[in-house]
């Protein structure tokens, strides 16, 4: 059996992790996404993103937000990890330097449901139960 073999199982609209070579069974979590060049996987746990290395599930940085993440993505180049939660803030994390580098506030959405970058990773886009609203990056403005 290949001891790289990892399974992702759905249990009840819940997400658990399973690394056969690892042993290690994370909790079930609401979100979980891979970097786009696959060298990273970031897990969302209610108010909790843990990035971990996707071949070993080696985890590499634990990150602790003040409301519960909804959505996790990454920018396009994998160097930006975006989060969006319940207190209507996105919270932009450079990967590489481990800080974060912005947050944008959403008003008067109650909480964000889904964050998505585009192509160039220069726009990011956000819906809730507010809409959907899009903030250029660069200079971070609606």
């Amino acid at each position: 059996m290949n001891k790289q073999f990892k399974i992702i199982v759905l249990i009840l609209c819940s997400v658990c992790l399973w690394n056969s070579d690892l042993s290690a069974n994370l909790r079930p979590s609401p979100e979980m996404v891979y970097s786009p060049d696959s060298s990273l996987l970031a897990v969302a746990y209610m108010k909790q993103i843990r990035l971990y290395e996707s071949q070993t599930l080696t985890e590499i940085n634990g990150l602790q937000g003040n409301a519960f993440v909804s959505s996790v993505a990454f920018s396009p180049d994998s160097r930006l990890l975006a989060w969006g939660d319940h207190d209507r803030l996105i919270h932009l994390w450079d990967v590489v330097a481990s800080r974060e580098v912005a947050v944008l506030q959403w008003l008067p959405a109650a909480h964000i449901e889904l964050i998505v970058f585009n192509g160039d990773g220069i726009i990011l886009t956000a819906a809730g139960n507010g809409g959907i609203r899009q903030w250029d990056l660069v200079t971070q403005q609606e």
